[in-house]
């Protein structure tokens, strides 16, 4: 899915409710502009 695909389906009201349980994660997203993690460091 790329990141316009994804925008276009998460805009969608019913996409936006969670489904199942809280998923952490391991490692930060990165920014598809920057091409690099977000945040200065993983917590």
């Amino acid at each position: 899915m790329t990141p316009e695909e994804e925008h276009e389906f998460y805009g969608q009201p019913e996409n936006q409710l969670p489904q199942g349980p809280v998923r952490r994660r391991k490692q930060r997203l990165t920014d598809p502009e920057l091409g690099s993690a977000t945040g200065s460091s993983p917590r």
